[in-house]
């Protein structure tokens, strides 16, 4: 049986501490910068909805693979995302990578997002897509992710 989500929160920002100088010798001042900064909540019963999770640490081999949407990998087995929208993809290339990963709509029955994601070795990002696009269906419904053979990106895509 998949799991549902219960609540998600997508975080984005910098939480920095500077030291601005300027202070007696041997003192530092320091000054918090928080700006930038957003927690975004999210429940199922949400505009948008938060409702499905899936995760993918797979290796990559043949140059890449193919997500489907409506039958994708869940924490708890597979999950139908039909009907949903890719809400957030949150996306991690580790370090030990030899290059780049890219998420993008896929060639076959793509699901259309706004422009590719490429992540750089040790290079990490989220994308907050706030219910953008059509709903996935039977030709709506697949992501390619590309990258160098051997290289293992951790993905997680957000569906409501």
């Amino acid at each position: 049986m998949a799991s549902t989500v219960l609540r998600a929160r997508l975080d984005f920002g910098f939480s920095v501490t500077e030291d601005h100088g300027g202070a007696p010798s041997g003192l530092a001042i320091e000054s918090p910068f928080t700006l930038f900064t957003d927690s975004l909540p999210m429940l199922p019963t949400d505009t948008p909805p938060a409702a499905l999770l899936s995760l993918y640490k797979s290796t990559i081999s043949g140059g890449g693979y193919t997500i489907d949407l409506t039958a994708a990998q869940g924490s708890n087995g597979n999950v139908n995302a039909s009907g949903k929208r890719i809400q957030a993809i949150r996306a991690s290339n580790p370090s030990a990578s030899t290059g780049n990963v890219t998420i993008a709509t896929g060639a076959s029955n793509g699901r259309a997002i706004p422009s590719s994601i490429v992540v750089p070795p040790g290079g990490e990002t989220l994308v907050f897509y706030n219910d953008y696009g059509m709903d996935i269906d039977a030709t709506h419904k697949t992501l390619d992710i590309s990258g160098t053979n051997g290289d293992v990106p951790e993905i997680g895509i957000l569906l409501g």
